[in-house]
């Protein structure tokens, strides 16, 4: 708080000291003010453990904050496995999804191999269930 009239120009973030493009500065609840940023991919290619830590640090006015942000690795199939008779594929994955919108056009490619009108559905946040075409 205390920081009436704040512009994204007024705003230095960095992540583990690369700098960071300040999308936005708006005021919050309780006289707080929220700073959005988009924070870049992680830097140190595939994770190797579930998640990684970095640093975040916001300067504004003199003040400084020091924050930390996971990356946490995006979830992969893992396994796929028909139904008993084969007009189904549920694909398994690492971890949980964010699961919404099951897409199949954004899910899987190429859909050719799918059949006509195959449709997806999330089973579970961990299974994609796939029907498939004629």
């Amino acid at each position: 708080s205390g920081f009436a009239g704040l512009q994204a120009a007024d705003v230095v973030v960095t992540v583990s000291g690369a700098a960071v493009a300040v999308e936005g500065v708006a005021a919050a609840a309780g006289g707080k003010v929220s700073v959005t940023v988009v924070l870049p991919a992680y830097a140190g290619g595939a994770l190797e453990a579930p998640e990684e830590v970095v640093f975040v640090q916001v300067a504004a006015s003199g003040s400084l904050v020091l924050a930390e942000v996971a990356y946490v690795a995006a979830p992969r199939p893992v396994s796929a496995l028909f139904n008993s008779v084969g007009s189904r594929l549920d694909v398994a994955f690492s971890a949980a999804t964010r699961g919404g919108a099951a897409d199949c056009a954004a899910l899987v490619a190429p859909l050719g191999p799918l059949g006509a009108g195959a449709s997806c559905m999330w089973a579970d946040a961990a299974t994609l269930a796939v029907s498939l075409g004629p």
